[in-house]
């Protein structure tokens, strides 16, 4: 069922409540007149129009000196102004199905051999004979 506003004339109360379609008469929860009449009221947003949670959490790695699109996704941090500054630091999200990629496994031995290899050529020592 849906959710409407009613105005309660005695007492000018203004108030939400759960209602068939064909009730247009509430009774006021403050001064309990059985003839508060339902009013127009704007549209509530749909569970998609709301900004989700974790857009907070995007806000916080976002470099304010970034540019004017990260500047006013901090300042207004909204759906839409995400998709601006996604599409301005060239980042897009997950596609359906696809899964991060997993970094490769870096091979240790081939690391220390590769540091210690530089270290000799930096330090060594060379000796010329005529």
């Amino acid at each position: 069922m849906p959710v409407y506003d009613y105005e309660c004339e005695a007492c000018g109360e203004i108030f939400e409540r759960i209602a068939g379609l064909d009730e247009d008469f509430a009774v006021c929860p403050r001064c309990h007149n059985p003839d508060a009449k339902r009013i127009i009221s704007l549209r509530r947003k749909t569970y998609n129009e709301v900004d989700p949670p974790w857009l907070k959490e995007v806000v916080e790695i976002v470099d304010p000196d970034g540019g004017p699109h990260c500047k006013e996704f901090i300042k207004n941090p909204t759906r839409e102004n995400w998709r601006k500054w996604m599409k301005e630091e060239k980042i897009r999200p997950l596609e359906p199905g696809e899964e991060r990629r997993k970094k490769p496994e870096i091979d240790r031995d081939a690391v220390v051999r590769q540091l210690l290899d530089r270290h000799r050529k930096r330090t060594r020592i060379e000796i010329w004979t005529k």
